[in-house]
């Protein structure tokens, strides 16, 4: 429990809330949230369920007025396609679209992750890597590696540019990409979820590096000119305060955004740390040092990992912390599940969010 004072407010319309609409129930459809981690905190609203058991890794856009919804959905062996829903409370229920068949995506629907750019652009990163004489690697066009499209969105569907390559096999190895686990022969495969960021005039990628051959993950990172998004610059472990990367310790992914006027970024996290699972929360000014990572969310660890995920997306200034989970994430490759995950909306704002920022 983090000695913190926290006003934790709930995301609901006015009208919904004082009705008490917005409960946490128990009924089909209908899951609990959880209790930050932090003094004074009540449960988060419940937002909505989603559709499928493999949906994972979501993410929430806002762009040009649209305001878009996105997750991965498993559909067979390295294809993976991109659903789209409107994140307006009458269409929260509605079948979501296919944003991005993955059968035609070049993997970029495996860890994609999108941002809507200075220029007001809708981008989508993603794509992985495959070291040669390894399963894939005999298709290029299949596993061309990191690439970029720009989108448009129009009536609910999204029209992709073509595939931008920014990394390929032999550029990812003199930039130091990084994978330790033998199959990857040294090189990362980006076979975790993906965030970008715009900061200080450059675009950052945050990518996983598997640092070892038991399920031991961390993250590294990259970035490059905002103007030439393909001048990446020589891939880095994260390196965190008062923390030490051992096997005994494994961040799953990381989600970040920017935080004001370029202020700062923000990152949020499922991880395992100490033996304690949950979402936690660090904040940097250079993309690469990181504060201590605080928890501000418990969530029971399976192995190495949890079933609790943050939503890419969040929503940071001085005064709050708006952001999403998504709870009861199937860990398995298949469509059986007792009940698909759900979302659940949060908020710290407040002496909480100050000292969590480091003030």
């Amino acid at each position: 429990m983090l000695p913190l004072s926290l006003t934790l407010l709930a995301l609901a319309p006015e009208a919904e809330r004082a009705t008490g609409a917005l409960q946490h129930r128990d009924a089909p459809g209908r899951r609990r949230c959880k209790a930050l981690e932090v003094d004074e905190s009540r449960p988060g609203v419940f937002r909505q369920e989603l559709k499928e058991c493999t949906e994972r890794f979501s993410q929430d856009v806002e762009c040009n007025g649209n305001r878009l919804y996105l997750t991965r959905v498993d559909r067979g062996r390295d294809a993976w396609d991109v659903l789209l829903r409107a994140s307006s409370p009458e269409q929260a229920a509605k079948d979501p679209t296919t944003a991005m068949d993955g059968f035609k995506a070049q993997q970029q629907t495996h860890n994609g992750a999108f941002l809507c750019d200075s220029s007001g652009k809708l981008v989508m990163y993603g794509g992985r890597i495959k070291p040669a004489g390894t399963y894939g690697a005999s298709r290029p066009e299949h596993y061309p590696g990191l690439i970029r499209r720009t989108g448009e969105v129009s009536d609910g569907q999204v029209r992709w540019s073509k595939a931008e390559v920014l990394l390929d096999e032999k550029k990812a190895r003199a930039l130091n990409c990084t994978d330790n686990r033998p199959a990857a022969q040294g090189l990362c495969e980006f076979d975790g979820k993906l965030s970008v960021v715009e900061y200080r005039g450059r675009t950052f990628l945050f990518a996983r590096a598997n640092l070892g051959d038991h399920e031991f993950r961390h993250v590294q990172m990259s970035s490059a000119p905002t103007a030439t998004p393909a001048e990446l610059s020589t891939f880095q472990s994260l390196i965190f305060d008062d923390y030490e990367v051992t096997m005994h310790n494994n961040i799953y992914f990381m989600d970040v955004q920017a935080m004001g006027h370029d202020e700062m970024l923000v990152g949020l996290f499922p991880a395992v740390i100490g033996g304690e699972g949950g979402i936690y929360l660090s904040h940097s000014e250079d993309g690469l040092h990181w504060s201590k990572p605080r928890q501000i969310m418990g969530s029971p660890p399976v192995g190495p990992r949890t079933q609790d995920y943050p939503v890419d997306g969040f929503k940071v200034n001085s005064e709050r912390l708006a952001f999403s989970v998504d709870h009861g994430i199937n860990l398995d490759h298949d469509d059986k599940c007792k009940a698909p995950p759900h979302t659940c909306d949060y908020e710290i704002s407040g002496a909480s969010l100050q000292a969590l920022l480091g003030r």
